[in-house]
C-alpha cells in the first residue's frame, strides 16, 4: 500500500531515497490523505500468514507516522507564532564597595592626576582648610582591600603641578603653587618604597598652565599637553643631569576653546585622547585621539561617538586597550552618569552604566595591577572625603561585546 511505502522511504537507510526535509515528508502524507477515502482507511486484521518482519514493518511505520505527526505539529505550531522573541542583553557589571584603609584625602583634585599600571595618584587638592601639599597613592591591598598612602611634597602645600609615573614606583612632579600663589618653578622626582624625593630643574614654566603629561616608552620621553591661549600645544620633555628639557612638537597643535581640555593616554594601543569644549564654557565637546609616537598634524583623528557625548560641565574619562569609560555631569548640581565603550577606528559607541549613588564629584582610575575601573567621588561635594567604587574590567570587557555595535 502507498502509506506503507511512504513510511519505508522515510525510514530507508540510502540519504538520497529518503524525503529531504520534514516538510516534505508531510506533504507527501497530506496529499497520500486526500488521495485516499476514509473508508479505505479501516483498520484490517493481519492474516495469519503474514511474518514477523512484516508485523515489525508495520508497527514501527505507525510509530514513525505518530513521531513524524509530532514533530510536524510543533513545527506548525512555531511557524505560525514566529521567530521566538530575542534574549535580553545581560546587565552591565556592578560598582563594588571595597575595603579602603589609610587616611581618606578630601578636596577637589588638582590639575595634577595620572595613572600608573600598577598605583593610581594624585597630588595637591583643595578643601575646607586649603590647599593638600600630599601626593596620594592608592594601591590594591590583600584580598582586593585598598589603601590610600600620602607622602608629603617638599614644596609643602601647592596646586595644579605636572605629575607623571615613571617606571617602577617612581613618579616625576614639577611646578604648581604654594599655598600663597608663589610660583613653584622645578620640581622633585618621589620614590613611594622609601618616601625619598630628588630634586629637578626644569626650563619650562608649569607654574599656572592646565596641562597633562604622559609618559611615551616608544621614544623614551615625556610628552606633555597644555593650553596655551586658544591653542593646544605639546612639549617634548627629557631629562639629563636632574634637569627637564622641553623641547615644542609643532604637529601636535590644535585650536580648541580656552576653558577646558581633559586628556588621558591608552598606553596599550599608544595612544592619546583630549576631551575639550567646542566653545568657551560651552557644553557641547568633541573627543580626539592620535598616535603617541608620532609627531605630525596628520595623527589628529576625530572620534565619531554614539550615541554623542551628553552635554558636559564636569567630566573625567579613562582608556585602555581602546575600553574608554566616561563620567559626567551636565549642571553644577546635577549628579554624574557613567557609560563605556570600545574605540574601534575612530568610532566609539557609549552604553551607559549603573549609578553608583548620585554623585556630586567623581573622579575615574584604571588600575591595571588588579584589573579593575577605580571610582573616587562623594555623594555630598568636593569638600567631603573620597569614597571609592570599583568594577572589573574583565566582566565590563565581555559586557561590551555583548551589545549591538549599531
Amino acid at each position: 500500500p502507498e502509506r506503507e511505502s511512504l513510511c519505508l522511504r522515510a525510514m530507508s537507510k540510502d540519504p538520497g531515497a529518503r524525503p529531504e526535509t520534514a516538510g516534505d515528508f508531510a506533504q507527501a502524507l497530506e496529499e497520500w490523505v486526500a488521495r485516499d477515502p476514509p473508508a479505505s482507511r479501516r483498520v484490517r486484521s493481519i492474516p495469519p500468514r503474514t511474518t514477523g518482519r512484516r508485523r515489525t514493518i508495520g508497527i514501527s511505520a505507525v510509530v514513525l507516522v505518530g513521531l513524524i505527526g509530532g514533530l510536524l505539529f510543533a513545527w506548525r505550531s512555531g511557524r505560525n507564532e514566529g521567530p521566538s522573541p530575542p534574549h535580553p542583553p545581560p546587565p552591565p557589571p556592578p560598582w563594588v564597595r571595597p575595603e579602603v584603609g589609610g587616611p581618606i584625602p578630601q578636596g577637589a583634585w588638582a590639575e595634577a592626576t595620572e595613572i600608573s599600571g600598577t598605583f593610581v595618584l594624585r597630588a595637591g587638592g583643595r578643601s575646607k582648610e586649603g590647599q593638600d601639599g600630599n601626593v596620594w597613592s592608592l594601591s590594591a591591598g590583600p584580598e582586593g582591600a585598598m589603601e590610600w598612602k600620602g607622602q608629603a611634597a617638599p614644596c609643602g602645600p601647592f596646586c595644579d603641578a605636572l605629575l607623571v609615573a615613571l617606571r617602577a614606583e617612581r613618579y616625576l612632579l614639577l611646578g604648581g603653587q604654594t599655598q600663597a600663589g608663589k610660583a613653584i618653578e622645578g620640581g622633585w622626582i618621589g620614590d613611594r618604597t622609601n618616601g625619598m624625593w630628588i630634586p629637578q630643574q626644569s626650563d619650562l614654566s608649569l607654574a599656572t598652565v592646565p596641562h597633562y603629561a604622559a609618559r611615551d616608552e616608544a621614544n623614551d620621553r615625556v610628552v606633555m599637553l597644555r593650553r596655551e591661549g586658544r591653542a593646544l600645544r605639546a612639549y617634548e620633555g627629557r631629562s639629563q643631569a636632574d634637569r627637564w628639557s622641553w623641547k615644542p612638537l609643532p604637529g601636535w597643535e590644535r585650536a580648541l576653546a580656552p576653558q577646558y581640555f581633559q586628556a588621558r593616554q591608552d598606553a596599550m594601543r599608544g595612544r592619546i585622547y583630549v576631551l575639550h569644549a567646542t566653545v568657551e564654557a560651552g557644553p557641547e565637546h568633541v573627543l580626539l585621539a592620535r598616535d603617541a609616537t608620532r609627531d605630525d598634524a596628520a595623527a589628529w583623528t576625530p572620534i565619531q561617538v554614539a550615541p554623542g557625548l551628553p552635554p558636559i560641565r564636569r567630566s573625567s574619562f579613562v582608556v585602555r586597550d581602546g575600553l574608554l569609560v566616561i563620567g559626567s555631569s551636565p549642571a553644577k548640581e546635577s549628579p554624574w552618569e557613567f557609560a563605556a565603550g570600545r574605540v574601534e577606528g575612530d568610532t566609539l559607541v557609549l552604553h551607559p552604566l549603573p549609578d553608583p549613588g548620585k554623585l556630586q564629584h567623581a573622579r575615574l582610575w584604571i588600575d591595571a595591577a588588579s584589573g579593575r575601573l577605580i571610582l573616587t567621588g562623594s555623594t555630598i561635594g568636593w569638600e567631603e572625603p573620597e569614597e571609592v567604587w570599583t568594577m572589573d574590567l574583565d566582566p565590563l570587557a565581555r559586557w561590551l561585546d555583548a551589545q549591538p555595535r549599531e
